[in-house]
């Protein structure tokens, strides 16, 4: 269906940073961007979108749940988490 394959949470691979401090960049905000999932996962299933466990990781559940909520809001029905789902979403 439309909207497969925009799945994703942009992030740099680590392997294409040079310097170890820009890796070191890299895992953190990977790490801020799984407590970000964890918390569009823990209201998706607050508010009746069931996305199963609140784990960080945007699996087929989580992607599915969020696709329904961004199309009844009006947005683009994609799984891409950016800054006009967490205000739809309530999340600061």
């Amino acid at each position: 269906g439309q909207g497969r394959g925009q799945c994703q949470y942009n992030t740099p691979a680590a392997s294409s940073v040079k310097n170890n401090a820009a890796k070191k960049a890299v895992v953190k905000k990977a790490a801020v961007k799984k407590n970000t999932i964890k918390k569009v996962q823990r209201r998706l299933n607050k508010i009746g979108y069931r996305c199963g466990k609140i784990n960080g990781i945007m699996n087929a559940k989580t992607k599915n749940a969020l696709r329904k909520f961004k199309k009844t809001k009006g947005l683009k029905a994609n799984c891409i988490i950016n800054t006009s789902t967490l205000k739809a979403l309530r999340i600061s």
